[in-house]
């Protein structure tokens, strides 16, 4: 078996040290979430000591700068606080995002049933906890394509090649992601996805039931 080789590369892995990056496509997802639904402001939950989060963070807000859109944040330091938090920005956005951000993901279903209620739909940047959560849209990396490009990369050093010799990879191909649409949900808000999306997406929640192509 021949493992996929990885895609876009960074020069430079230091002495022994390489990987691979699973570094979320931020401002493609919101625009993404844009094409389904207008909007003026965007909402946002992070952990504000979750290093990653804050990061992402980062991105959001400089994605909507860049795309005229207004971005609205509230931070939280645990599980048990996102669903306040989402309360709290509810009534101030047209949609939410929500990246990969541990603490809030583990509380994704309170966060969704507020914003659901609220009439708002919710991007998410994690396909896996979406599929049997009520988000509009989930657009995250396959992690099983980044175990094999990992696994090239372990390969390679069992083969010789020095760690620090190997560039630091990014999934960046279409194929290295996971798309996932609910039709229910858009539905319920009254909002229909464009036909390439529907194309796209290779998972699909309808009727209650998850397809996968």
């Amino acid at each position: 078996m021949v493992l996929p080789r990885c895609r876009e590369q960074l020069s430079g892995g230091g002495t022994n040290v390489t990987g691979v990056s699973d570094m979320t496509p931020v401002k493609a997802q919101i625009q993404f979430l844009m094409k389904v639904k207008p909007i003026k402001t965007l909402g946002h939950v992070y952990t504000s000591s979750e290093k990653n989060a804050q990061v992402l963070a980062d991105l959001a807000k400089k994605a909507c700068e860049e795309l005229g859109i207004g971005f609205v944040s509230t931070t939280v330091t645990n599980s048990a606080e996102v669903k306040q938090a989402t309360q709290l920005i509810a009534g101030k956005v047209d949609a939410i995002y929500v990246s990969t951000d541990n603490t809030v993901v583990s509380a994704l279903s309170a966060l969704v049933q507020v914003a659901t209620d609220k009439g708002i739909p919710v991007m998410s940047a994690d396909p896996s906890s979406a599929e049997k959560i009520g988000v509009l849209a989930a657009w995250g990396f396959d992690y099983y394509k980044v175990g094999l490009a990992t696994g090239q990369m372990i390969a390679d050093i069992l083969n010789g090649k020095k760690p620090g010799e190997i560039p630091t990879t990014f999934m960046t191909e279409a194929s290295d992601v996971d798309l996932l649409i609910n039709l229910d949900v858009a539905k319920k808000l009254k909002l229909a996805f464009p036909e390439d999306v529907i194309t796209t997406a290779n998972k699909a929640v309808e009727n209650g039931r998850l397809t996968t192509k």
